[in-house]
């Protein structure tokens, strides 16, 4: 008998020893499936964060791009938007140079002067004319002193009182200037947001 009870202890070490090597198969694929796992959750979060900053990438550069689309469309609407304005008040200015050599011109000339003096009628004033408009002013007969200018003023006067600290201008150029500005704002040639 001696044979049976060495033959069932080696059969309980060697199913004890199979028993160990399968829970040591297990553990071990266990461990292997645990590192698979997390390497491929490791994956696929670098994947998705590769993914968010390529795309971060491609709509920030898409930004840029629309905006400077669009500025350089606004850019092209400023300078048409200046185009027609310049080519508005170049005829404009055309017509208030004709009107210069009108009849209604001198009475235009004598009531705006009529007026302007009313408000400054300093011994000081200075009246400042075209040469060509210098009799113009003279024949007002306001006592002033009337100097004359070559500059683009187109027609009109400036009127200065500096003791009254007081300055018109009645220029023709000043009036299409006052007009140029409104005509920005009233026309609807507004570029914005």
């Amino acid at each position: 008998m001696p044979s049976d009870a060495l033959s069932r202890f080696a059969e309980t070490i060697i199913k004890q020893a199979n028993d160990i090597k399968n829970q040591n198969i297990q553990n071990a694929a266990k461990r292997s499936k645990d590192k698979f796992n997390a390497q491929r959750a490791e994956i696929k979060q670098r994947s998705n964060d590769e993914m968010r900053i390529a795309l971060s990438k491609i709509k920030s550069e898409a930004s840029r791009r629309a905006a400077a689309a669009e500025e350089e469309y606004k850019t092209d609407l400023l300078k048409r938007r200046n185009q027609i304005c310049d080519e508005v008040f170049g005829e404009a200015k055309k017509r208030l140079e004709e009107f210069t050599g009108s009849a209604d011109y001198a009475d235009w000339f004598s009531r705006t002067l009529s007026d302007a003096f009313s408000e400054i009628s300093a011994a000081d004033a200075v009246c400042t004319v075209l040469p060509r408009d210098r009799a113009l002013a003279e024949s007002f007969g306001a006592r002033f002193d009337v100097k004359t200018t070559n500059n683009d003023i187109i027609g009109g006067f400036t009127l200065e009182s500096r003791s009254m600290k007081l300055f018109c201008d009645c220029t023709l150029s000043a009036e299409l200037e006052r007009q140029r500005e409104r005509f920005y704002t009233e026309s609807g040639l507004t570029v914005g947001d």
